[in-house]
C-alpha cells in the first residue's frame, strides 16, 4: 500500500456534538440549523439530540441530527443517554452544547488542534451573552462555561460513559466537572482570549426561558449571573460588544438576532 493509499485508508476523525432539549423551540431550531451547517475539513460531525415526549413544545426535525428520546428528569440520565448513543457511533470526542448554546466556526479548528495534542478535557475561559432585543453582546470574563466543553473518547471511557451522576436533576456544569475530577490523569487545556483568536461561543438568554442563568447588573459596571432562586456568579469583568458587528464577525447567517427564539430562522 503506497502512502496516499494508507492516507485514504485512515478514519477521519469524528467529533461528537451533544446537545439535549427542553422546551424554546423556535431558539432551538435556530440552534439545530446552526450546527447543521458547521463543516471541518480535517473531521466529522456527529450530531445527537437528546429530546423527551413529555416536552410540551413541538421539536424540530433538522437534517443532519440523530434524535434520541429520553424523560427530562433526571437530567443526568437523560444527558447520559444521549452520551452513550453518541459513544456508539465511533466517535473520537463529545462536545457538549445547550439548546440555547451557539459557537463560531473556528472554534472547531482549535479543538481538533489541541485534541490531537493529546488534550482530554477542553474548556474555555470566557462566554459571551446575548439578549435578544439588546443592541450589545456582554463578553463574560473570567469564567468556565459548559458550553462547548469538549471530552476525549478515552476520558468518556475511563469515566464509563457517565459523564454526568444520573440522579442529578440541575448544575449540571458542577455534575460533570465532579466527575472528570475523579481521575486525576486526565490532561486539561483551558482556551483563554476567544476574542483574539477569532472565534465566539454565544449563550442566548430569551426573556420566556427556560434560562438556568440570566445576566444581571448588580452595580455601576458590575454584573453577574442569577439564577431564579437567586444563586449568583459574579463576573470580574463585562465589555459592551455591538450587536450588530458582533453577529456581522462570527454568525453572519443569523441577520435577525434581535428575534432570536421569537421567529422561525428560516421562514
Amino acid at each position: 500500500m503506497n502512502d496516499n493509499e494508507k492516507q485514504q485508508a485512515v478514519a477521519p476523525f469524528r467529533l461528537g456534538i451533544l446537545m439535549a432539549t427542553w422546551g424554546r423551540p423556535i431558539l432551538t431550531a435556530h440552534a439545530l440549523y446552526h450546527y447543521a451547517g458547521i463543516q471541518h475539513p480535517k473531521m466529522e460531525l456527529v450530531k445527537t439530540v437528546v429530546w423527551s415526549k413529555d416536552d410540551p413544545t413541538a421539536l424540530p426535525v433538522v437534517k443532519g441530527w440523530d434524535y434520541v428520546e429520553a424523560p427530562n428528569q433526571p437530567l443526568g440520565r437523560k444527558w447520559n443517554t444521549g452520551l452513550r448513543s453518541l459513544i456508539a457511533k465511533n466517535v473520537d470526542a463529545v462536545m457538549i452544547i445547550g439548546s440555547d448554546d451557539f459557537i463560531s466556526w473556528r472554534y472547531f479548528g482549535y479543538i481538533y488542534d489541541q485534541l490531537r495534542m493529546g488534550a482530554d478535557v477542553i474548556s474555555v475561559r470566557d462566554l459571551y451573552v446575548y439578549q435578544p432585543g439588546d443592541d450589545y453582546v456582554a463578553f463574560c470574563e473570567s469564567m468556565v462555561p459548559g458550553a462547548g466543553r469538549t471530552i476525549s473518547v478515552a476520558a468518556v471511557r475511563l469515566l464509563k460513559s457517565r459523564l454526568w451522576d444520573d440522579d442529578a436533576t440541575g448544575y449540571l456544569d458542577s455534575s460533570i466537572m465532579q466527575r472528570i475530577r475523579q481521575v486525576s490523569t486526565l490532561r486539561h487545556y483551558n482556551m483563554r482570549d476567544m476574542g483574539a483568536r477569532g472565534f465566539a461561543i454565544l449563550d442566548v438568554k430569551t426573556k420566556d426561558g427556560p434560562n438556568m442563568w440570566s445576566l444581571v447588573q448588580i452595580g455601576p459596571n458590575r454584573y453577574a449571573l442569577e439564577n431564579e432562586v437567586g444563586a449568583r456568579l459574579n463576573i470580574r469583568r463585562v465589555t459592551k460588544v455591538p450587536a450588530a458587528q458582533f453577529f456581522r464577525d462570527h454568525f453572519p447567517h443569523i441577520v435577525k438576532y434581535k428575534e432570536l427564539g421569537a421567529a422561525d430562522p428560516y421562514a
